[in-house]
């Protein structure tokens, strides 16, 4: 029975909407006629501008007034426009227009236009308090309409507002550049904004690889949001998530009661739920889907019902089997009673062994009823395989080896993918899970309102190159407090569960604005835009191997992607830009149109040592290559028709410029392509620094081009060296990557750090122990995107050991400072 919260009227409604952040516009009757100036200015979909926040500060990000999109067919790419209003702004309006490319058009309508709402973070929450503002953050897309009705669209003086715009790319879409112009109109004035889309002829798959498990709830307040305290809420939030390429979480049916675990207590539960899935779910965008199960709690705790999870597996599979398709693969099971286990003390290493029993006996029961089943032989066979295959995940905190025989698919927290060997620990048969609750922290991915768009995007070009296959966030839709109470206002109460901001919710209530759905955040839509860009690298990576068993030449994607990811993230740390960012994902466009054209173009290896860069160069036998105007050769030709490929050996220095420009011609056809090479590296040697060395209660001798380093026996404090000089003034923002050659014990612990000009803390930069005696390079990338408000570079301090270590002798050679390409 669905029942509505009547007491709520439209007065409140109107309240509630209209409740905003502390950029107000003043009341009608004050200034009425508005009219102040507005400066136009746009910057990149990635980046969050304040509300209340000056606009010098965003100098670094700050674009031109206009639009400029690049995108494949058949995803979304956003952009945003920032109006900055000097007085009171009343009202404005966006009107969109056709772009054209030649005689081609793309249509308005493809456009959705979006109102940035601003909700207030009183305190960084993510790690980044020392560089980040509090402030009013933009976070919920209003539809503009909505944004009219609800008379939002308005400016108070000294404010920003974000006007964002989602294009979509039909796949019919001819490639090339459009050009146009949408128009704001704001208080009796007219402002003309440039559009430019570029359409790559290169296509987002339809199906999506990613598995997700999104989970939303009926019990974290969402009635109250909505308005509506029927069961059915639940999974208009499950078709929200869809439109983003997300999973949610179970799908409940029947009860209008808490409802997970409850599954199957009434025996139409199971027809019921297999006819609200069955669209969903056969959509090729909808990758994953929850088996629902019932709780029960007996001699081995709190557990599933076999019974009821065979019957509802066999169910889907003979729905399959009938209508002559496997959607098996798609399904997954977590269950709450095993969520954590590690975390949860003795007894839980038989508890997850326990429910896991349960779940293999009705797997395996579900998938012999398949193939006693009538049907075609083969895909009983294969169904059956596919239920035998359903991927239980587990998420856990950290790997525990008791449990190795019972955990079906480890699901870690992201954090344990940031060193080689928290990986190696994951690096196990079947599916590749991980999971985010409660952070992580700046610098690795997470949602929170604060922290850059890019963030959550580049979180899955991690999950391509670590293998991932699945990503589980824990709630998306929790509308109580870190109390447990309902909200006053579900749009400006940013910390929700466990003191961060964002977290547990991606979405805002629909009713307040009349709204079918419930609308969307600008985290969402950076989630969505990563799994788009993971569908493109992903098809790359697999084009490469085709290709390479197709002609018979062995070569790989890594280091080509592998070139990509270092300029992104180290681990699963994400130092780095919105401006990088697109200039990767530009590179990454090119490589993928270039790949997919006739040419083949394709980077098989790419390796740098020093300041040289030697490329490998695949390409279609029916096309010839110029590097830098001069027409080379090709060192070997492999395959034949249309599968002949010629191999092409190249180097560049990274003294002589950025980038290598190629010329790709076939027949009276030429593309221009640059292979981006990195900025050139400058080496200081330890001749070169020790003289301005200082070593804390040791002594520092030149030994070969080593400097070597004798610690006196700590005790209050950790034995360090201190590096000074000129050459330090060099690191900044225009550098990509600094390194340092250190020698030690095999296993002695070194933390790096920075220390600033104008601060009293040191930046770590990079800590770890050494893994053998020799002499070895410690690199930490993306050194553009470290927190440069503090000043240049003063002193590197390098701590070596603990406190209370006995004397040692280390050795710490040259440091290179590799500029940015």
């Amino acid at each position: 029975m669905k029942m509505k919260f009547k007491r709520f009227t439209a007065i409140l409604l109107a309240a509630f909407a209209l409740t905003g952040a502390a950029c107000n516009p003043a009341p009608d009757g004050e200034n009425p006629s508005g009219g102040g100036a507005v400066e136009f200015w746009s910057t990149y979909a990635t980046e969050k501008v304040l509300a209340s926040r000056v606009t010098e500060k965003y100098n670094y990000t700050r674009l031109p007034a206009e639009l400029n999109v690049d995108a494949a067919l058949a995803e979304y790419e956003g952009a945003q426009l920032i109006m900055s209003a000097e007085g009171d702004v009343k009202s404005y309006d966006v009107t969109l227009s056709d772009l054209t490319f030649g005689n081609k058009v793309y249509e308005k309508e493809n456009v959705k236009i979006y109102n940035q709402k601003y909700i207030e973070v009183n305190t960084i929450t993510n790690g980044q308090s020392s560089t980040l503002d509090a402030g009013d953050y933009p976070d919920a897309l209003l539809p503009f309409d909505a944004a009219k009705k609800a008379g939002e669209n308005r400016i108070a003086a000294g404010c920003n507002q974000g006007i964002y715009f989602d294009f979509w790319i039909p796949d019919t879409t001819a490639a090339g550049t459009y050009t146009g112009s949408f128009t704001v109109t704001y208080d009796g004035k007219e402002k003309s904004i440039p559009v430019r889309l570029t359409v790559r002829n290169v296509k987002v798959s339809e199906t999506t690889h990613t598995k997700t498990y999104f989970s939303v709830d009926h019990g974290w307040g969402v009635s109250n949001g909505e308005l509506d305290s029927s069961i059915d809420i639940v999974n208009e939030y499950n078709l929200a998530l869809s439109e983003y390429r997300l999973g949610g979480g179970q799908w409940p049916v029947g009860m209008t009661e808490y409802w997970i675990g409850q599954f199957g207590k009434n025996p139409q539960d199971i027809e019921d739920w297999l006819n609200l899935v069955w669209d969903y779910i056969s959509q090729p965008k909808n990758s994953t889907l929850a088996l629902p199960y019932l709780f029960v709690s007996d001699s081995t705790g709190e557990n599933i019902d076999r019974k009821i999870l065979e019957d509802t597996i066999y169910a889907f599979a003979a729905r399959c089997l009938e209508e002559n398709v496997n959607l098996v693969d798609k399904l997954i099971g977590y269950y709450t009673m095993i969520d954590e286990p590690d975390m949860k003390g003795d007894g839980s290493v038989q508890h997850v062994k326990d429910v896991m029993d349960r779940v293999y006996a009705a797997t395996e029961a579900a998938a012999v009823r398949i193939e006693n089943a009538e049907g075609d032989a083969a895909l009983k066979s294969q169904i059956a395989e596919s239920v035998r295959n359903i991927e239980t995940v587990v998420p856990v905190g950290r790997y525990v080896s008791a449990m190795a025989d019972s955990v079906d698919t480890w699901c870690p927290g992201t954090h344990n993918y940031d060193t080689e060997s928290g990986r190696a620990q994951f690096d196990l048969p079947g599916e590749k899970w991980w999971y985010t609750c409660v952070g992580p922290s700046y610098p690795l991915a997470n949602y929170q309102i604060e922290s850059a768009g890019f963030l959550p995007r580049i979180f899955d070009w991690q999950a391509e190159k670590y293998g991932i296959t699945g990503n589980l966030y824990w709630a998306a839709n929790y509308y109580k407090d870190e109390d447990g109470n309902h909200l006053e206002d579900y749009y400006q109460t940013a910390v929700r569960s466990v003191g961060r901001s964002g977290e547990a919710f991606l979405f805002y209530p629909a009713k307040p604005y009349g709204l079918d759905k419930p609308v969307g955040s600008l985290r969402l839509h950076y989630a969505r835009d990563g799994i788009e860009d993971k569908e493109l690298l992903l098809a790359l990576r697999a084009g490469y191997e085709r290709l390479s068993a197709d002609s018979g030449y062995s070569f790989t994607a890594d280091d080509i992607l592998n070139s990509m990811y270092d300029s992104l993230f180290d681990g699963m740390k994400i130092q780095t830009s919105s401006e990088r960012f697109y200039r990767v994902r530009k590179q990454m466009l090119d490589l993928a149109e270039l790949f997919a054209s006739d040419a083949k173009f394709a980077v098989s290896r790419r390796e740098v040592e020093g300041n040289n860069v030697d490329f490998e160069i695949v390409l279609s036998a029916d096309c010839s290559l110029k590097a830098k105007g001069e027409t080379q050769n090709p060192v070997g030709t492999y395959g034949n028709g249309e599968n002949e490929i010629k191999v092409y050996r190249l180097s560049a220095s990274r003294t002589e410029g950025g980038e290598l420009n190629l010329t790709i011609a076939s027949g009276t056809e030429e593309k221009e392509f640059s292979l981006p090479l990195g900025g050139a590296a400058v080496q200081t040697d330890a001749s070169q620094w020790i003289d301005g060395a200082e070593v804390l209660s040791g002594t520092a001798e030149q030994a070969g081009e080593l400097a070597e380093i004798t610690f006196n026996a700590s005790t209050g404090s950790t034995q360090r060296l201190v590096i000074s000089g000129e050459f330090l003034s060099a690191v900044g923002k225009e550098t990509d990557q600094v390194s340092f050659e250190l020698k030690g014990t095999a296993g002695l612990k070194y933390s790096i750090c920075f220390e600033y000009e104008r601060s009293v803390l040191y930046h770590e930069i990079a800590a770890g122990t050494l893994a053998n005696d020799d002499l070895t390079t410690i690199t930490v990338r993306n050194i553009y995107g470290f927190p440069w408000n503090s000043g240049k570079v003063k002193k590197v301090h390098i701590y070596f050991g603990d406190k209370g270590d006995g004397a040692r002798t280390v050795s710490v050679g040259s440091i290179s400072v590799t500029a940015l390409g």
